[in-house]
């Protein structure tokens, strides 16, 4: 277990220096929605990650690296959802359909993400000599809010494949195998977000904690370094 948890960390760092090296050297605007969700959830990852190896590592004190985690977990699952969601409106001229995404993204915040946190944290923070009221509730609510993003994700995602496929049909005459190749990256985008939140709902629901913990920023790192590449490209097709 120790080794995988380094393997991960190691993965998630190397994934999100990257990330952010990419962030800092190429983008030309930088009070924008999409560099400050990406720059949000990048260091996330890092939060995260090494709260979680350290406490699970034993090498720092355990409620404060509960809290670390989880305020990272905040940063890198929310702030990756906003990244998606910022670049939407090249392909989805419909506010409405914004607000709603929107909507969602905040709804599974305070509904689900919530919750987990203030039984996780209180699970931590609870003395071993007094009864623990919180560990069934972090039982439940974190394979619920997993799953809640998994469908979060999945729906913004697939979002991009279909609204792109439809707003595109204009320039496919002219750009036909840019807009294909996009379309292409696109589905891909898709298939990483759902093949990568199938793998950790897979370590959850068999019981894998710990390698699920620590398997999440390097998922996340992973999904993030895509979406860069992918909407990058997305911003250089509507540009140019």
């Amino acid at each position: 277990v120790n080794v995988a948890i380094g393997c991960f960390f190691s993965v998630a760092c190397y994934n999100t220096i990257e990330i952010l090296f990419l962030m800092f050297t190429t983008f030309r605007h930088k009070n924008t929605l999409y560099f400050w969700s990406m720059l949000v959830a990048s260091i996330g990852i890092l939060l995260q990650g090494s709260s979680a190896s350290l406490r699970l590592l034993k090498l720092a004190p355990n409620l404060p690296m509960a809290i670390t985690a989880s305020l990272g977990w905040w940063m890198m699952t929310t702030g990756q959802s906003l990244v998606l969601y910022s670049r939407l409106h090249l392909v989805m001229s419909s506010p409405r359909k914004s607000r709603w995404i929107l909507v969602m993204i905040t709804t599974t915040f305070f509904a689900f993400q919530l919750p987990t946190t203030i039984t996780f944290i209180g699970m931590n923070a609870t003395p071993s000599n007094r009864p623990d009221i919180f560990t069934h509730a972090f039982d439940v609510f974190k394979i619920i809010q997993l799953a809640a993003f998994t469908l979060q994700e999945s729906t913004i995602s697939g979002l991009y494949v279909y609204e792109f496929n439809v707003t595109s049909k204009p320039i496919r005459m002219i750009r036909e195998n840019k807009v294909r190749n996009l379309l292409r990256q696109m589905i891909g985008l898709f298939a990483v977000i759902i093949g990568l939140d199938v793998a950790l709902m897979a370590t959850e629901y068999t019981g894998h904690f710990q390698i699920q913990t620590t398997l999440k920023p390097a998922v996340y790192s992973v999904k993030l370094k895509v979406e860069l590449f992918v909407l990058n490209n997305l911003v250089n097709l509507v540009r140019t």
